[in-house]
């Protein structure tokens, strides 16, 4: 086979490779889509919207649940940024926000919030017949304004109003229930327990404080007993009475109760209800001694009672001179 006409066969090939390299490839339009800057917000919250894949440059269209609340243009790409839109009075819960070019159209998700009704009573416990001042003002409804408070005080009472006040009368537990309405039509409900504790009569016995009174003349003996005459008085009934008896004199004498093993500071001595106690003293040596001589002997005798919260201090100053 010559030449020319090998290269005849080859010709339409080559035309045809030709065309298919001259014929561009059909590129699929992306799907139009939007983004939400944030996805949540309450009524009068600024929301930013950022669109791609519409037509370009074109109008953009941009609805909140069908109503148009913002419009702006896409690049030659068809793509958009930084259009907002301020949220409307809606009630809680998804809506849809919605940007079309007239061809092509996206959707997203807001999810406006619920209100928070909250309150707080004056006090959680309280005894029956005690005011109760309670606090809604404490509910939370951003961009929305309540329109009212509905109270339930559990115990068949009811008020309206941000602060109301009550009292119970019975003792029990009562669960106290919040009620909130805004001016979108959200609700919310919150509640509390107050204890009521029933009324206690305290009826406080107090005893009698200890008495030291001068029951007989005083007497002493030649070993030193003295016998002061004074009796410490525990009168009715209750608990016991004590009582610390410190006995000093001008001379550096031991003297002690008589009752008591060994010299003291001050010694005590424990009385009975409705019983009482003697007051007997020890003289020692050198006390005795100035008694003997007929020389004036000078005591100081503090009687420290007590019993509960009641006390009594006694203070007996005694001169013994022995008669000759």
């Amino acid at each position: 086979m010559t030449l020319s006409k090998r290269l005849r066969r080859l010709t339409p090939l080559v035309a045809l490779t030709a065309f298919l390299t001259l014929v561009p490839a059909v590129a699929q339009a992306a799907a139009a889509s939007i983004s939400l800057g944030p996805s949540s917000g309450s009524p009068g919250t600024r929301i930013m919207v950022d669109g791609k894949g519409f037509l370009g440059p074109a109008p953009i269209t941009i609805k909140f649940d069908g109503a148009t609340v913002a419009s702006t243009n896409t690049d030659l790409a068809g793509n958009f940024q930084g259009a907002s839109f301020t949220v409307p009075a809606a009630p809680a819960g998804p809506h849809q926000v919605a940007a079309s070019d007239g061809t092509n159209s996206a959707t997203a998700t807001l999810t406006v919030p619920a209100p928070s009704a909250a309150f707080s009573p004056e006090s959680a416990e309280v005894l029956p017949g005690t005011v109760i001042q309670f606090d809604g003002t404490l509910t939370t409804d951003p961009g929305n304004s309540v329109t009212s408070y509905g109270w339930d005080f559990g115990d068949g009472s009811s008020a309206t109003g941000a602060r109301p006040a009550h009292a119970y009368a019975k003792a029990g537990t009562y669960t106290v229930s919040l009620t909130i309405s805004d001016s979108s039509g959200n609700t919310s409900r919150v509640s509390h327990r107050v204890t009521v504790d029933p009324l206690q009569t305290l009826i406080e016995t107090v005893a009698p404080a200890p008495t030291v009174i001068q029951a007989s003349a005083p007497s002493i003996t030649n070993s030193g007993r003295f016998d002061l005459g004074q009796r410490i008085f525990c009168p009715g009934s209750g608990p016991s009475c004590t009582s610390a008896i410190k006995a000093t004199s001008g001379l550096n004498s031991q003297i002690r109760l008589a009752s008591a093993s060994s010299v003291l500071s001050s010694s005590t001595v424990n009385t009975p209800a409705d019983g009482s106690s003697e007051i007997i003293l020890k003289l020692g040596r050198q006390a005795m001694r100035t008694f003997r001589a007929h020389k004036p002997l000078r005591l100081t005798i503090v009687i420290s009672s007590h019993r509960g919260a009641e006390a009594t201090i006694t203070k007996l100053n005694v001169v013994l001179k022995k008669k000759r």
